[in-house]
């Protein structure tokens, strides 16, 4: 089960806090959540992965291509906490400069 949590930091600017475990079902609502804040007009996205207690790859894939699609839509998203386990798949999968705060 994952939760995701938003609230505003200030204007234009949004925090995520995602609990729980991060599969491909799951990682479709954080993409989701992701993709509502952008339209929003919200510039600069916060998400906090301290809380994550499973991710797999293919989770990483789908936030990948969210990633791309914040940055075509101008704003800027950005890891402000990452579990150990969120971590070590990043770098096992090699992509731990991609999700760098």
């Amino acid at each position: 089960m994952l939760l995701i949590s938003t609230a505003p930091t200030a204007p234009g600017h949004l925090r995520l806090h995602v609990d729980g475990e991060l599969d491909i079902f799951a990682a479709q609502d954080l993409r989701r959540a992701l993709s509502t804040a952008t339209g929003q007009a919200v510039t600069s996205i916060e998400v906090d992965l301290s809380g994550v207690e499973f991710v797999d790859a293919s989770a990483l894939g789908v936030l990948i291509r969210a990633w791309r699609d914040i940055a075509l839509a101008g704003a800027v998203v950005r890891v402000t906490g990452a579990s150990a386990v969120f971590s070590r798949t990043t770098a096992r999968a090699g992509l731990s400069a991609a999700f760098a705060a």
